[in-house]
């Protein structure tokens, strides 16, 4: 140790352990962005309701012209791009690269997983069983 610094072989253990915590951290923000996007969505489609007074009718209301509209749907750029179709694939393969190399437990990737798929099936099932038509609206 010199001035307080690890050399050695504390150095590497230290610096392993400082890419466990940064890698399961990282891999957390990943899993999570599907999860996100149902958030995200939902939360819109509620102030979308609030807004109105009612759900959006298909075809006949057009998108609200508030700036508090304007941000929220701006939220979905992160979640829906990045989070979900840019970060399942990457998270996957840097989660598989650090289960390799010992750097995510096993025990981590696995409930990573069962977070990234509980979002999946969540967007799945608000996209297939919305029954206020919001979601027709939306991407309408």
């Amino acid at each position: 140790m010199i001035d307080g610094v690890p050399t050695g072989p504390e150095a590497h253990v230290r610096g392993s352990q400082l890419w466990r915590s940064r890698g399961a951290r990282l891999g957390w923000i990943l899993a999570g962005g599907p999860a996100a996007l149902l958030a995200v969505a939902l939360l819109h489609a509620l102030h979308l309701r609030i807004y109105l007074g009612r759900w959006p009718v298909v075809y006949r209301d057009n998108n609200p012209e508030t700036l508090l509209l304007r941000i929220h749907e701006c939220g979905f750029l992160v979640p829906a791009l990045y989070g979900s179709f840019f970060g399942v694939p990457v998270w996957l393969l840097i989660g598989a690269i650090l289960v390799a190399t010992r750097l995510l437990e096993w025990r981590v990737f696995r409930k990573q997983i069962g977070l990234m798929l509980a979002g999946i099936v969540g967007v799945i099932l608000f996209v297939a069983l919305d029954p206020s038509g919001y979601v027709e609206w939306f991407l309408d």
